[in-house]
């Protein structure tokens, strides 16, 4: 009974040390559909080139029709449908890509950023496919989306005691996490309270006595 109440008490120490620090005491979230309003705005994303392939030349034309940003547990993807002509030839084909997510502390900003999304830009000739370009939407977004963060929030708070002397509070963030959720990002962060000191008084200038006449 000992040796099992001993290991009880092990196991729950060991699981109360492994716990990581949360800091919830401030959050931003930033929600899916926020990201998606930005790429509607940024209206159509397309492109066209001309093409020589098999003494067979001509000019392809592609676009993207509703590409999104989807938030899941832990990660993050773009998906589109890409709209192609090469000619005559017509297709659609459905592109998933990768989204990269981070909070740059220096500059206190979540980077949404585009980085991998790949889809083939081909046409067939009796019979045969060829591939004319590979077109990489990830070079059409290399500016990525910037949101503030929360360390910019920062504030005096003044109370006043039961002596009725006034004490002023300043509140700072400190270092900030991140969660990508289904359907939003969770910047988190602490706050650290600090007491500011008030002012000194100022220094009385000295009195200069008159020097003593006899």
């Amino acid at each position: 009974m000992r040796f099992t109440l001993t290991l009880i008490l092990i196991i729950t120490f060991l699981c109360t040390q492994a716990q990581p620090i949360v800091r919830n005491d401030l959050t931003i979230q930033l929600h899916e559909e926020t990201l998606n309003k930005m790429l509607k705005a940024l209206g159509n994303i397309k492109g066209t080139n001309t093409y020589d392939v098999m003494y067979v030349t001509g000019t392809y034309h592609w676009s993207l029709i509703k590409p999104t940003i989807q938030l899941m547990k832990d990660s993050a993807r773009f998906k589109t449908d890409a709209k192609v002509e090469v000619g005559m030839f017509k297709y659609t084909d459905e592109v998933v890509g990768k989204v990269s997510i981070n909070y740059q502390e220096k500059t206190n900003q979540i980077a949404v950023r585009i980085i991998d999304a790949p889809f083939e830009i081909y046409t067939t000739i009796l019979g045969k496919k060829f591939v004319i370009k590979r077109i990489q939407i990830a070079d059409y977004f290399k500016t990525p989306f910037l949101f503030e963060g929360p360390m910019t929030m920062k504030g005096a708070m003044e109370f006043m005691m039961p002596d009725s002397t006034i004490k002023t509070l300043m509140a700072k963030p400190s270092k900030c996490d991140v969660k990508i959720l289904p359907q939003r990002i969770l910047v988190s962060t602490e706050l650290e309270f600090t007491t500011v000191l008030p002012p000194l008084p100022p220094i009385p200038n000295p009195v200069v006595q008159p020097p003593f006449k006899k």
